[in-house]
């Protein structure tokens, strides 16, 4: 999930406003914190605003036929705050002025007031014991360089000096290893959840009448996991994988337009290296942490025969809290991935002897 919208709609805010008079005022807070609506300030300044709404039908009754109609971003937040599950659902990664001075006592062992432990808590960076879940050790691992944070992974770390006159580093790097080993590298990033979940999964979105994007919020908002899951079977997979080596369709991540394409054959290579399995137990996680596979993937992937290799390629950067989060799970899985550190080198314009 992204961070906190602001562009609230007049339904959005009469939707809110319905889910805090049902919930109660504390409650709706204690499981949302400020990842629906950031102050009780603004509910007050809301409910003014209704009141002097003027319709031809009764407010309440012209927007609840409204959102009936046009279910919304805001309907599956507060689905999941009535399960109070919206904790699980990832916010921003980058600390707010509010919270980061929380968790930097937390990480020192300062003593925490019981207000603070649950803003930790509502942002995902611990638990309901206060221990630091993966996503609270890889905040605390962030600040660390890039060459600390792989030993503290255990992903091997390296450094490449390569000339380059190209804006974009990684398709530099991807010309040297196509010339220097014999494994095929594609530049494709996130759009591994992109092309080989989403693409995936969006049949099976369509047939539950669920939104791709957000499937696994919409999924659990509505206790469509076993279905859903009884859907996404064995047979399934490896009918979607044969239809794509038939199509013939070239894919890219077109949110992006440096990303390399595929052809059918190498996504079908991809779908098939990963298996069922691996597939299964990503979107099963999806429905506990949803989304948590959706970032933090390497740059580049290798096709080395019929096995996948990741390689993150970075400059002066560090890796980033997804990706603290994601690689060793990509390592769990079976796969190699390898950080290098690009020192680039521009080749020099020609300057002809002065005779």
């Amino acid at each position: 999930m992204r961070g906190i919208r602001t562009n609230y709609s007049i339904y959005s805010k009469y939707l809110i406003l319905n889910a805090v008079d049902e919930m109660g005022e504390s409650e709706f807070f204690d499981r949302t914190g400020d990842r629906i609506v950031k102050s009780k300030s603004s509910l007050k300044q809301w409910r003014i605003q209704l009141m002097s709404v003027v319709l031809p039908l009764p407010k309440g009754e012209h927007f609840k036929q409204a959102l009936m109609t046009v279910p919304g971003y805001y309907e599956k937040l507060i689905g999941l705050a009535r399960k109070d599950f919206l904790v699980n659902v990832r916010g921003p990664q980058d600390l707010s002025n509010f919270i980061q001075p929380i968790f930097n006592k937390k990480i020192t062992g300062a003593k925490l007031t019981k207000s603070e432990n649950k803003n930790l808590y509502l942002k995902g960076l611990i638990d309901e014991c206060g221990f630091l879940t993966r996503l609270g050790v890889a905040q605390k691992l962030s600040s660390s360089s890039c060459r600390k944070q792989c030993i503290e992974l255990n992903v091997p770390y390296s450094k490449l000096d390569i000339s380059t006159d190209a804006a974009c580093v990684e398709l530099s790097v991807i010309r040297y290893l196509n010339e220097t080993t014999e494994i095929n590298w594609f530049y494709i990033e996130n759009g591994i959840y992109e092309l080989f979940i989403r693409k995936m999964l969006s049949p099976i979105c369509q047939k539950l009448g669920i939104e791709p994007y957000y499937h696994c919020m919409g999924v659990v908002d509505r206790d469509l996991e076993t279905q859903f899951l009884g859907e996404f079977t064995e047979d399934y997979f490896h009918t979607y994988v044969r239809s794509i080596e038939s199509s013939g369709t070239i894919f890219q991540d077109v949110r992006e337009p440096k990303f390399s394409t595929m052809d059918a054959d190498d996504v079908a290579i991809v779908y098939r290296a990963f298996g069922y399995d691996r597939f299964l137990s990503i979107i099963k996680h999806d429905f506990i942490e949803p989304n948590v596979y959706a970032r933090g993937w390497p740059d580049l992937l290798g096709l080395d025969g019929q096995n996948l290799k990741f390689l993150e390629v970075k400059r002066t950067d560090n890796l980033t809290i997804s990706q603290i989060e994601t690689f060793p799970r990509i390592v769990e899985m079976g796969f190699e991935v390898e950080v290098v550190m690009v020192q680039t080198k521009r080749p020099q314009p020609f300057q002809p002897a002065i005779l």
